[in-house]
């Protein structure tokens, strides 16, 4: 089985939950460096244009978005379970949650809080992934809005932490557990003034405590011109089997299409579809840094079109 080959940067709050899957799971794999504006001369020739990290590489085979990525990570390596007491359900719900709501919190309050410490490329990168002009006063603006929805999510957050058993769901960690603790991990790494806002959610501290002691694993550095190579010398696995049913959109393997998030950062990835399952979409992608590759991404908040 090829390596694990995650491309992420240490600030990225979003990389954090595959970083603590792999922990979970007590997995060995390879951390690649990827800058944290573009451009991302490293990562764009595997993904075809999508620019947001984290990215998982198996070989020739490319998981973009966290949700494909942990639904990769369990299928390989199935044990320890994500989802303890048939918990996937719960998990993707809560998940949903804190990928979105949970998350742009954090980020904006965060970043709001920081814009004298943050340079202005970042501000720039930021601004062209939503289509906006620059503007830090606007980053700097919104700091209280977010801060009374994030303090309204801690406040459900608190008490679901106290009293109870070790995790979100049970005794076990589980998905919901690090899809929570992402978001809440970008406070962390943003300084003392930036952390303060968790002070009034002491239950919300330990737990978090207690899911950051799982830790990340095994990782060990590898360089990005390594991890195109690496690319270029396998050959992308078989292709996940749907279930035999047509797809809604009509779209079927062998067809042009283009893929892209409906949120933000929309630049389209364009390649031959090999497969349409109920949770993912698979493309055929050729480029001469890397060879053929098949791109996968989840089904949920990305939208395929016909190229």
């Amino acid at each position: 089985m090829a390596d694990l080959i995650l491309h992420h940067y240490d600030f990225s709050s979003f990389a954090e939950k595959p970083r603590m899957i792999m922990g979970h799971k007590g997995l060995a794999w390879h951390s690649v460096e990827q800058p944290m504006v573009m451009p991302k001369p490293l990562l764009l020739p595997l993904t075809g244009g999508y620019r947001r990290i984290p990215v998982l590489q198996v070989g020739a085979d490319v998981y973009c978005d966290t949700r494909c990525i942990a639904e990769e990570l369990e299928r390989r390596h199935p044990q320890p379970t994500l989802f303890p007491e048939h918990s996937r359900g719960q998990c993707e719900a809560i998940s949903m949650w804190g990928d979105n709501a949970l998350s742009w919190a954090c980020g904006r309050y965060a970043t709001g809080l920081r814009t004298d410490s943050l340079p202005q490329e970042f501000f720039d990168d930021r601004s062209a992934m939503w289509g906006l002009p620059p503007s830090v006063n606007r980053a700097a603006g919104v700091v209280t809005r977010y801060h009374v929805q994030l303090v309204a999510q801690l406040d459900w957050l608190e008490p679901w932490c106290a009293g109870g058993p070790p995790f979100l769901l049970g005794a076990a960690p589980s998905l919901a557990d690090y899809a929570v603790y992402q978001a809440l991990y970008f406070l962390t790494v943003n300084g003392a003034e930036v952390q303060a806002v968790l002070d009034p959610f002491p239950a919300v501290r330990d737990w978090m405590g207690r899911v950051a002691a799982i830790g990340h694993g095994r990782p060990t550095p590898l360089a990005g011109e390594a991890a195109l190579a690496r690319a270029r010398e396998a050959e992308p696995e078989a292709p996940p089997a749907g279930d035999g049913s047509p797809d809604p959109s009509g779209l079927r393997p062998g067809d042009g299409v283009a893929v892209m998030p409906t949120d933000y950062a929309r630049d389209p990835v364009e390649g031959t579809l090999v497969a349409l399952t109920r949770t993912r979409v698979t493309l055929r992608r050729e480029d001469p840094a890397v060879g053929v590759v098949h791109v996968h991404f989840p089904r949920l908040n990305y939208r395929v079109r016909g190229a």
